[in-house]
């Protein structure tokens, strides 16, 4: 596809049409999201980890086809990609990333992607900063609904506060019925359930539990590490609830922030938070996380109508 593109008087021809080269993508992608102006959440921040995702962890289809790019010659000037999941007829919208804050641009980027995928997906998600003053134009125009605020926080290796972590071991078989029974009474309906979890415990995958007593457990914290790609997570954590508020939940993210900091090449964890929640901000503060940005969770849905029929 050609557009013209026009610049203190002078036009530009810009060309929509898939990725040239990964490395590209990833590079500009990377450039845009550090800035905050331009965040979007799903997306990462290094190149490398972006082309890392694009090859092994982005959407139903090759990623090349899930993204349309804007040259102007060999330049890139934007993109734009959907993270499809065909099952949940659901994309994690990627961008639009345009220099400039070129609306029009933004527009054409995602017909030119949306035509592709108008018969298979429903809702799009988007997720980013509230300083991402073109994305909130762009969704007021496509009628976009806000669904919710997330905080994202971080700790960096080095700077958490000091704290007794030395009843916290690694899980045992027999601690196998308390962690089920907890894991499921804290999270009923998620992505890994208990035998999920244990199936797949190794040097980085930990999962860290304070006793009560031989057979009982006062809380847990699953986490994972990829220290290939610098990056750690705290996927779960629960505390009984005969065992609160007596600061165990802090100890827990402690001790697990002392074993992902523990593989080289990790020195930050992040994680997202509902702004809503102020009892885990609370307890991730407490633990050493700071707040390093705040995002916006959005939503277009097309409810099986065609946005562009009427054009």
């Amino acid at each position: 596809m050609l557009i013209e593109v026009h610049k203190g008087g002078n036009s530009l021809a810009v060309t929509i049409e898939t990725p040239r080269s990964i490395r590209g993508l990833a590079g500009f992608l990377a450039e845009m999201n550090n800035k905050p102006a331009h965040h979007i959440g799903y997306c990462g921040e290094q190149t490398e980890e972006i082309i890392d995702t694009l090859q092994n962890d982005f959407s139903d289809v090759e990623w090349s086809q899930s993204f349309k790019v804007a040259y102007e010659e060999d330049c890139i000037v934007g993109a734009l990609g959907f993270d499809l999941d065909y099952e949940d007829r659901s994309a994690e919208v990627w961008g639009p990333f345009v220099l400039k804050d070129d609306l029009r641009l933004a527009e054409t980027l995602w017909k030119s992607l949306y035509n592709k995928v108008v018969d298979q997906v429903d809702h799009f998600h988007f997720f980013y900063s509230g300083e991402n003053e073109l994305l909130k134009q762009f969704l007021a125009i496509k009628s976009g609904i806000e669904k919710g605020k997330h905080v994202v926080l971080a700790a960096q290796k080095g700077e958490q506060p000091s704290c007794d972590t030395s009843e916290i071991v690694s899980y045992e078989a027999s601690c196998w019925e308390a962690f089920k029974t907890l894991h499921k009474e804290a999270f009923p309906k998620t992505y890994y359930d208990a035998e999920t979890i244990c199936s797949q415990l190794n040097e980085q995958n930990q999962l860290l539990v304070l006793k009560a007593d031989d057979q009982q457990i006062k809380g847990y914290v699953y986490i994972e590490a990829d220290p290939a790609h610098g990056e750690g997570s705290i996927e779960y954590i629960a505390v009984s609830n005969a065992f609160r508020k007596q600061g165990i939940g802090t100890r827990l993210l402690q001790e697990a922030l002392l074993r992902l900091f523990a593989f080289k090449g990790i020195d930050e964890i992040r994680l997202c938070v509902n702004a809503s929640n102020t009892v885990a901000i609370g307890l991730y503060k407490a633990a050493g996380f700071d707040v390093k940005n705040d995002l916006i969770h959005s939503l277009i849905t097309l409810g099986g109508n065609d946005p562009y029929a009427v054009q």
